[in-house]
């Protein structure tokens, strides 16, 4: 299979390390170098040798083994693994893997002196990822040679690891190729061709724009949300950083291909992000949710993500709905990725939630981490057919209503709220007013949880805290949500909301977070038996607060009639809206009075906003 690119006599021959002994007794010593066994301890295996005698000068010291032109099936996991051998003294000879197709050759560079050796034989091994190359293609072992002689190369029991599906292919669960070769259901229409003819990827050109993408020609209508600094961009060949992105697109595997990348700077904050967005798409068709229909979760998100880098912080993808103004109404996370995932293109495989009542666009962000080593490639994006109702038997399509956009979605999230797979959500337990949670109260908010759910001690030295055992060492994500206040006595009529804080850490595992959550806040009318009269009347002549616009005018005689109080916000609004001819006087009661100009001073009528003595 494998041949020789040249025929001179500094070349690649096969050989034993028998054979290679006894040549070198001819010769005078040092003339040569070479290896008396091969990479299994066998000094009668076989094994291709490149050897350069002493004082030997070559014209070129590149050297090339290849295959035939190849139309196989790679699977994606798909790696050349081989044995070398070469002088302990030499450190300057390259080996590359080389994969040639009808656009490009791209190069796959291997560190000679840094894979695993053998210590008996002083044999090292290699192995090198080659994922699944565009066809027709061919292989290449390229070694540039050390200009210092003697010197030479041996190569020893090379072979294609996990490149090819060896299932029984006469129970197929998802679509035979004509060949007879069984794909997987999610592999058709996803721009990677799975059957030898191509026949998977046929008739898939025509989906919404957007929903199949290799970015090879443009960015299909998919741009970037924001304008700033970690934007995505179209790129090709390897990233700018080292050792933080891809050295090839997914869908050629080489340095011609186009993929998006988000790099990072290398002066940025923690937790800052780039965003982009698909085209919008329709809500997906009604089987996607019906549990007995064998079409059920067939709308799926298929993509390949490529995150390597020392500070790799989080891949989010979201399904984010639209209303028919274009404004978003709800957030679906459907994945949410941390950490490095190592050298080769990963591929996301992910069903579309069932709750979506609106059309939809995909948003994927790149989340920093803590600094700047952490590149983002994303490549090959594609929405399964049955997302169109395409690839589905008509009657099922004809079961389906109506697609209908106006739909409202639920405003408020399900009192059950279950967090996606990976997210730990800490709680009031259900309680509000002044007093936490029991361990009773958190084991029943918990008890469909995570395994590692937070859990409350039994000492009672720290009442209403919480307890969350990390799992493992790694990055971790915290988003803490303050909770709404309860009103009081004069501002019955305000409502507020907490603020939401977000930081990313890295915490080891074992560590104890304690984790005190804020309960609402109870209303101060509400807690009758703790009032005074006073308070009593102040809540009662509260309740039928007229409906008005404090940042207009307000009479008199509303003012007086619903006492409105110096403790009230709106109160210091209304006040000032009172002609600019009017004045207040305090008495020595510590009443207020007021008057119109002109006027005689009237009162007391109503407390007053003001701490003022001022008098016309």
């Amino acid at each position: 299979m494998w041949k020789s690119d040249l025929s001179e006599n500094v070349t690649f021959v096969r050989t034993t390390g028998r054979q290679l002994e006894e040549e070198s007794y001819k010769l005078l010593p040092g003339e040569v170098s070479g290896v008396n066994m091969d990479a299994t301890s066998n000094p009668d295996g076989h094994f291709l040798y490149l050897g350069v005698p002493k004082n030997k000068e070559l014209n070129n010291y590149t050297r090339q083994i290849k295959t035939p032109w190849l139309e196989n099936d790679f699977l994606d996991r798909c790696r050349l693994e081989a044995d070398f051998h070469l002088p302990k003294s030499d450190t300057i000879t390259q080996i590359k893997i080389l994969i040639e197709n009808s656009n490009v050759t791209s190069y796959l560079i291997i560190n000679s002196h840094g894979k695993t050796k053998n210590s008996n034989t002083d044999w090292n091994k290699m192995s090198t990822p080659l994922g699944k190359p565009s066809k027709p293609f061919r292989l290449y072992i390229e070694v540039v040679l050390s200009n210092k002689s003697p010197t030479h190369i041996a190569i020893d029991n090379i072979a294609l690891v996990d490149c090819f599906d060896i299932r029984d292919t006469i129970l197929c669960h998802g679509r035979k190729c004509r060949n007879g070769n069984c794909i997987d259901e999610d592999s058709y229409c996803d721009i990677t061709r799975d059957c030898v003819d191509g026949e998977d990827e046929a008739g898939c050109e025509n989906e919404p724009l957007g929903s199949r993408c290799d970015f090879e020609e443009d960015w299909c209508g998919w741009k970037n949300l924001e304008d700033d600094h970690m934007d995505f961009k179209r790129h090709r060949g390897p990233t700018y950083n080292d050792h933080t992105g891809p050295s090839s697109d997914h869908t050629y595997k080489n340095e011609s291909g186009y993929y998006l990348l988000s790099e990072l700077p290398r002066k940025g904050e923690l937790g800052e992000h780039g965003v982009m967005e698909s085209p919008l798409f329709p809500q997906p068709p009604c089987y996607h949710s019906n549990v007995d229909s064998p079409y059920h979760d067939s709308c799926k998100l298929r993509l390949y993500y490529h995150k390597l880098g020392t500070h790799q912080g989080t891949m989010i993808v979201k399904v984010v709905e639209f209303n028919l103004m274009d404004k978003p109404v709800n957030h679906h996370v459907i994945s949410n990725i941390h950490g490095q995932r190592g050298e080769l293109w990963q591929r996301l495989t992910v069903s579309l939630p069932h709750n979506i009542y609106n059309s939809y666009r995909i948003r994927v962000s790149n989340v920093r981490g803590a600094r700047y080593r952490g590149d983002l490639g994303i490549d090959d994006i594609s929405l399964s057919p049955q997302c169109f109702g395409r690839g589905v038997d008509p009657q099922e399509v004809r079961r389906c209503p109506p697609v209908n956009t106006s739909t409202p979605p639920p405003t408020e999230p399900p009192t059950t709220y279950i967090p996606p797979d990976g997210v730990v959500m800490v709680t009031t337990c259900g309680r509000t007013g002044h007093r936490g949670p029991s361990q009773e109260d958190c084991k029943k908010e918990y008890e469909h949880g995570p395994h590692n759910a937070p859990r409350v001690p039994s000492s009672t030295s720290l009442p209403g805290t919480q307890i969350w055992k990390v799992p493992r060492d790694d990055y971790y994500t915290i988003v803490a949500k303050g909770a709404s206040g309860g009103t009081g006595i004069q501002t019955q009529s305000l409502t507020t909301r907490g603020a939401v804080a977000r930081g990313t850490f890295f915490l080891t595992e074992s560590t104890e977070l304690y984790i005190l959550v804020g309960q609402e806040g109870r209303s101060a009318c509400e807690d009758v038996a703790e009032q005074t009269r006073e308070q009593l009347q102040s809540c009662s002549s509260k309740r039928d607060l007229p409906d008005v616009n404090l940042s207009g005018k307000v009479s008199h005689l509303d003012m007086v009639k619903h006492k409105v109080y110096s403790s009230f916000k709106g109160e210091a609004e209304a006040a000032a809206a009172l002609p600019s001819s009017s004045r207040w006087k305090r008495s020595s009661q510590r009443l207020w009075w007021w008057r119109e100009a002109g006027e005689a001073w009237r009162g007391p009528r109503v407390t007053s906003p003001f701490d003022t003595t001022a008098e016309e």
